[in-house]
């Protein structure tokens, strides 16, 4: 008997036996040895209840010339995808560590917080990328899901649930999501995956700087759709960065079947398409929209994929935008040709033309406007929350739509992500538990959403945190020096009008005056991160410590000293030191100017800090006077490069491969 497989782009046809005693694990093991897929990595679709190897194969209904689907790894592939994850949650840690700016100026942040107050103000309060928004969603989740909790599942093929075990599980916690349950558990660290998959292609989409590496980048695009299991998601970033405007907007992919896919897109901006619902006060959008039954073909179609990346891969050469890259271009022209023929297939009426204020006048409205009579959209059937706290629940012609505040197109990243995100935990508690209350689910999206926004703030606060510390500490270093400074006079033959004299008591109050009021704010600012630290802000969590940093060295990195010899402890070399990181590079022009100042200015500092009094603060505990290192990190293109370059600096420790 023959089976037709279908594993990735290869079209298999396996031989088994055509006996009534032939099972599925006959068949597993045929598949394992035309493959190299062990059974136990194997994951079968195409017919339902493919899970249980002693079931007969005329019991499941696999015959001559059934088609079935195999998703799956051999041995050699998932070593290989262990690895590669290690690496890549080491890249993913500093990318949340290191968000390029205080909390609070990242665009993502204004985006998600202060949305509704803000338009046209331009960075930083607008235009945030997806990547942006991705890593700090990943960021503000691991603070409720803990990242150590799914390292297992990072290293499951396929994404598989077999990860999320009730342990792991178990540290989703936080104040605002009391009483969780096991289904919204899975389905929050699930969703959590989903996106932390979509920062990697992100960030692969928007490293890509020359168009040779497009093919390459969309082709990675296409293997994660491809690979999707049923019933699990993929996200994509897409939308549209032109010469004027920026909207980022999101695809959710799931397979429904062997060869169909449904594709939701998520847009929470204000535009013609989605479905309007004015209101007393402003005027509501349906920001999700569904597409059931799409052909795998057209799904991963390459052509399709390299417009609808492109049209916002463009920002990645800011100098080489193009008008071109617009809205209509994906809702006229791509969604129109991915939907093509599947509503004539289902006996679907055809769309109305584009009219936003024909939204609440029928049914048939509700199908993405303008696009071709054969278009299949149905934005109402199975629709996740929205995952926006103005969402609201609107009755019109007899059918539930849900509707929110629409988002400005320069603050949609974070906005659209969000909504996605929920999209995506509405649709696992769903599948792991249909008969979950809808009260309970829209309570718990609920508690999400503002558990989301309470750490993005404590995620700020932990920023200011930071700074108020070091000020606090620099101020009262100066008061410390001032103490011991008597008054300047003023210099001789100096024009400056000499002082009537005073009592010393008169100066003495003064003195004391001027130290209170200084001293007065510090308290009160130590009061104030006091009361941050007390709400749960935890700045240790987010700063980069020396110890941190070799750490995260891999075992290709080293630290060397000047004459050439590895350092194996960093961390113990350099106690009771200063330390600058220097990253520079020898074509680096600015750096080779700056050079023979640094150099200056790191003797100085070395011959200043060997003679600080024993009672200064800079020692800290430590009985010896504080010495300095910088280690010159590399940006040369190679090696001999960076060798050269760091004869510059005979001093410096070296970062180096």
């Amino acid at each position: 008997m023959k089976i037709d497989i279908k594993f990735g782009s290869k079209a298999l046809s396996i031989q088994v036996a055509d006996e009534p005693t032939t099972t599925l694990g006959d068949l597993r093991t045929a598949i394992a040895e035309a493959t190299s897929v062990p059974p136990s990595l194997q994951k079968l679709m195409g017919k339902p209840n493919l899970k249980d190897d002693t079931k007969l194969l005329s019991e499941l209904g696999i015959k001559e010339g059934t088609k079935l689907m195999l998703i799956g790894a051999t041995a050699t592939e998932v070593l290989a995808a262990n690895t590669e994850s290690q690496a890549k949650e080491e890249q993913r840690t500093k990318r949340i560590k290191n968000l390029g700016a205080n909390f609070w100026l990242l665009p993502a942040f204004s985006g998600f917080m202060a949305d509704p107050y803000v338009g046209g103000k331009g960075r930083p309060l607008e235009g945030a990328s997806a990547v942006e928004a991705l890593t700090i969603l990943d960021a503000i989740m691991s603070r409720i899901n803990p990242v150590e909790g799914n390292a297992s599942i990072l290293q499951a093929v396929g994404g598989a649930a077999a990860g999320l075990n009730p342990a792991t599980l178990a540290q989703i916690s936080h104040t605002m999501l009391p009483n969780l349950s096991m289904p919204h558990r899975r389905a929050l660290s699930k969703a959590h995956m989903v996106i932390r998959k979509a920062t990697e292609l992100a960030n692969v989409l928007a490293s890509v700087q020359e168009p040779a590496g497009v093919p390459d980048a969309v082709a990675q695009v296409i293997a994660a759709v491809r690979n999707c299991s049923e019933g699990e998601f993929v996200l994509v970033p897409s939308g549209w960065v032109g010469q004027q405007d920026h909207t980022i907007l999101y695809l959710l992919l799931t397979r429904v079947s062997v060869s169909h896919y449904s594709v939701i897109l998520v847009n929470r901006t204000a535009n013609d398409y989605h479905p309007h619902l004015p209101t007393a006060d402003k005027i509501k959008t349906q920001p999700c929209i569904r597409f059931d039954r799409i052909p795998e073909e057209r799904v991963l179609d390459e052509a399709f994929w390299l417009v609808t990346l492109s049209l916002w891969m463009r920002a990645n050469d800011p100098e080489n935008r193009s008008e071109y890259c617009r809205g209509e271009v994906l809702y006229d022209c791509l969604l129109p040709w991915l939907t093509e023929g599947v509503a004539a297939a289902a006996g679907q009426a055809s769309s109305p033309p584009r009219s936003s204020s024909a939204a609440s006048s029928s049914v048939e409205s509700y199908y993405l406007p303008n696009l071709t009579a054969a278009a299949h959209c149905d934005p109402v059937a199975s629709l996740p929350d929205l995952g926006s706290s103005e969402a609201e629940e609107e009755s019109v012609s007899g059918k539930e739509h849900r509707f929110a505040t629409t988002a400005r197109s320069e603050s949609s990243a974070m906005k659209s992500l969000v909504t996605a995100f929920t999209f995506l935990v509405r649709s696992y508690v769903a599948k792991s538990d249909p008969l979950e209350s809808p009260v309970t689910m829209t309570t718990t999206l609920k508690h999400l959403k503002m558990a989301l926004k309470y750490e993005c703030y404590l995620r700020a606060a932990e920023d200011l945190v930071t700074i108020a510390q070091r000020h606090v500490q620099h101020h009262e270093m100066i008061l410390q020096q001032n103490k011991k400074k008597p008054p300047a006079a003023p210099p001789k033959g100096s024009s400056q009008a000499v002082p009537l004299p005073t009592s010393p008591a008169t100066t003495a109050t003064a003195v004391a005056t001027a130290a209170a009021t200084s001293s007065h704010s510090l308290t009160n600012i130590k009061q104030a991160i006091d009361q941050v630290l007390a709400a749960g802000a935890d700045p240790r969590q987010n700063s980069v410590t020396l110890s941190l940093l070799a750490s995260a060295l891999t075992t290709r990195d080293f630290v060397k000293s000047p004459s050439n010899h590895i350092i194996t402890d960093v961390a113990m070399f350099a106690q009771g030191k200063f330390v600058l990181l220097y990253f520079s590079a020898g074509w680096c022009g600015p750096c080779k100017k700056i050079a023979p100042l640094l150099r200056e200015c790191y003797d100085r500092l070395a011959a200043r800090l060997s003679q600080v009094p024993s009672n200064s603060t800079l020692r800290g505990a430590s009985e010896t006077a504080p010495g300095i290192e910088c280690i010159l990190a590399s940006c040369d293109k190679s090696q001999a490069e960076f060798d050269a370059y760091a004869e510059t600096f005979p001093k410096f420790l070296r970062l180096t491969t």
